[in-house]
Order: C-alpha cells, then sequence, then structure tokens
C-alpha cells in the first residue's frame, strides 16, 4: 500500500487480511524513513500480544526481515536494530501511557489504531495530537485505521463512512482478499449466506450492515462432550434472594471445528459462597474466568484450590462487542436442559442500528459468563497458539 494520504482508513470483514496489509506498510515505511516511529492503539494494553503484537512478528517473519527487527515481550516492542526506530503498543484505557512519548530518534509519525470501533472520538482526537513535529527532518505523520464493521450508529460510520470528516482514503476488503484463506476457510463464511444473509454481507463481505434479529445463532444438544478441552464462566451476583443471579456455565471448546457446547451449571440470586464452590471443578485442569466484582469471593476460591482466572468485566461497550465477535465466530450449541441460558440467549437482540438490546430486559448474566469463559480461553492462549 502506497498511498500518502493523512488518514488511511481499512474497514473490512473478518480475516480479510487488512491487519496484515498495515502491518506491512508500517515496516516498509519505517525502513524508508529511519526518522519514523510507531505506536500502535487498541482499546486496552492487554489486547495487542494476541493481535497487532503477533501480527508485526508474523509479517516481520513472512518477509524475512528477522535479522532487521528486534521483536521483544518484555516491554512490547519491536525496533529497528540499525536505528533503534520503535514500534510500541499502547491501550487508550490508559491514555496517558501514550502523552509524552519519546524516541531516541526521530519522532512519531505512525499511528495504528486496531478496532477504532471499540475507541472513542474523544481518544482518538488526543492520540493523533500527539504526533512529532515534522519541521525538523522530512517524514510525514499518517494515521492508519482497522476495523470490522460496526453497527450503523457507530461514531467511525458517521465519521469515516458517511462523511468521511477526516479526509481519510477509505479501502474496504473482503474475505476473499486475504489469500492465505483456506477453501474451508472460505466455505465456513458461505455457510452464512444461506443461514444468515446480513451477518453474512457483514463479516465475509466487510458491509457496514445489521439487521434487527439475534445477536447469537445457536442450536441445541444433548450428552456431554467428550475428549474436547473445557472451561468455566463465572458471573457473579446477589447472595440474598434479590436482585442479580450469580451465574456459572461450563463451556467445551473445540477450536478446530470452531464450536462451542454450552451448558448452564448455575444460576440463582440466593446460593451461599459454599454451594457455589460445590458446583466448581476443583484444581489447576480446569480453567473458571470469573469477573472481578466480587474479589473476596474470587480469593477465598483460589485459596481453596479452586483454578479462578478472574476476568475484568467490561465496562465499555466496544470491549462488550470484542467479545461478542468472538463468540460469533463458533457454532454454538446449547444443552437442550439449559433453560435459563436458552432464554437469555433468544432474546438477546440486534436493534435496527446494529446495537445490542434485550428484550424487556431480559437478563444476560450466563451469556456474560459463557462470554468470560471464551474470552478468557482464548486470550490467554489455551487455545494452542
Amino acid at each position: 500500500m502506497k498511498d500518502k494520504s493523512d488518514v488511511i482508513f481499512a474497514s473490512g470483514s473478518r480475516r480479510s487480511g487488512k491487519s496484515i496489509i498495515l502491518a506491512q506498510k508500517i515496516i516498509v515505511t519505517m525502513l524508508m524513513n529511519r526518522m519514523i516511529n510507531c505506536v500502535v492503539i487498541r482499546s486496552s494494553f492487554n489486547q495487542h500480544k494476541d493481535s497487532t503484537y503477533a501480527t508485526l512478528a508474523r509479517v516481520i517473519k513472512q518477509m524475512k526481515l528477522q535479522s532487521i527487527f528486534t521483536v521483544k515481550k518484555t516491554p512490547l516492542e519491536i525496533e529497528v536494530r540499525a536505528t533503534g526506530q520503535k514500534i510500541v503498543f499502547r491501550g487508550t484505557d490508559d491514555p496517558e501511557s501514550v502523552k509524552g512519548l519519546d524516541f531516541s530518534n526521530g519522532g512519531l509519525h505512525l499511528i495504528w489504531f486496531d478496532e477504532i470501533t471499540s475507541i472513542d472520538r474523544n481518544a482518538y482526537e488526543t492520540i493523533t495530537g500527539s504526533f512529532s513535529g515534522t519541521a525538523e527532518y522530512e517524514a510525514n505523520n499518517q494515521t492508519l485505521i482497522s476495523t470490522n464493521p460496526a453497527g450503523t450508529s457507530s461514531w467511525v460510520k458517521e465519521y469515516f463512512i458517511d462523511k468521511n470528516l477526516y479526509g481519510a482514503s477509505v479501502y474496504s476488503f473482503t474475505i476473499f482478499d486475504n489469500k492465505f484463506l483456506s477453501k474451508k476457510d472460505i466455505d465456513h463464511f458461505l455457510k452464512l449466506k444461506d443461514i444468515d444473509f446480513a451477518r453474512y454481507r457483514r463479516e465475509a463481505l466487510g458491509e457496514w450492515v445489521y439487521s434487527q434479529g439475534l445477536v447469537y445463532k445457536w442450536k441445541t444438544f444433548t450428552g456431554l462432550p467428550r475428549g474436547i478441552p473445557e472451561v468455566w464462566g463465572l458471573d457473579w451476583g446477589n447472595a440474598g434472594g434479590s436482585g442479580d443471579p450469580t451465574a456459572i456455565v461450563r463451556v467445551f471448546v473445540d477450536t478446530q471445528a470452531m464450536v462451542l457446547y454450552v451448558m448452564q451449571v448455575g444460576y440463582s440470586n440466593s446460593l451461599p459462597l459454599n454451594s457455589i464452590a460445590q458446583m466448581l471443578p476443583r484444581g489447576r485442569d480446569v480453567k473458571i474466568f470469573a469477573d472481578t466484582n466480587n474479589g473476596i469471593a474470587n480469593a477465598e476460591l483460589m485459596r481453596k484450590g479452586y483454578n479462578i482466572r478472574p476476568m475484568k468485566k467490561e465496562v465499555s461497550k466496544g470491549k462488550v462487542i470484542d467479545g461478542v465477535r468472538l463468540l460469533q465466530t463458533f457454532d454454538i450449541y446449547i444443552d437442550e436442559n439449559s433453560r435459563d441460558l436458552l432464554s437469555e440467549i433468544g432474546q438477546y437482540l440486534y436493534d435496527d442500528d446494529g446495537n445490542i438490546t434485550t428484550n424487556n430486559k431480559t437478563p444476560d448474566h450466563l451469556l456474560d459468563a459463557m462470554r468470560y469463559a471464551v474470552r478468557g480461553y482464548w486470550i490467554t492462549g489455551s487455545r494452542g497458539k
């Protein structure tokens, strides 16, 4: 991509290759101008390791540039050995870490916002104000943006798609642009065409389109899956007989076939901690991803030998959407006896603008627990990557 525009906006379907193209551009741009450094932004710093950092490291290897770049995990950064130029990673959950970035050679002239629909507009404008000046030497400031399509009410769609207020060069990518996708991968997306055409247009063709309907598609199953890794999810509620229930799910994750088998284990607002403990597997073999709303209970269960992995609750809309999108990459099967889970998933809807809503404020606690389990399993590397 030789485009020298101030802003490049790359929108596209999941696995369309847009991130690889932007990573290639960053690497080539830095090698062509030794004064250019780059910061990569996501809504949370912790998301980088398995996404943007991994993509850049893979592209460096594909381009056979390992002798030119040093790829570091501590701190998380990539450096050009000969010049000291750096690619650093930051999250909008710590905006102060972006301010005042200083480099031993050159300045900040490249910013890559990945999954910008998870980042609010004020953060975007604050961070782009951190560019270094260009009067001292010849270097252009350039903003690179990558995202999957989001709801039609997203500020990103208005500012970059509908009105293009930043004057960006806009590119759209589909699964057919990714030459590395196998026939099996493409067939997986093509199945959506007859099942959910709006989702096919969004996830395969990268169109900014939503229709009112279910967030998740699912089928029911009976029995107990065998030979598939399992993980548990726990969403803390109240124990006094009123308010939100505590929700527990057991999830079998088949990353080869991209299938989830989900079973409801607990769902009550009157369970004492010892009763909850009796529902959970003890020992190190099975991970239990629990939200952090009840730190005392999490600590007590860990003390008793339960493999509790606290998951910070996604307080922002963007982070919830990220978790939802991850689950949507799987075929979901719900145990036919999981009555409350079937009720929640059946009323978990998109509205006309593509925002997630619930019918008559139906609870979504089991769905939160399911999201914690799968997201935790994915980001901690349990998927074998």
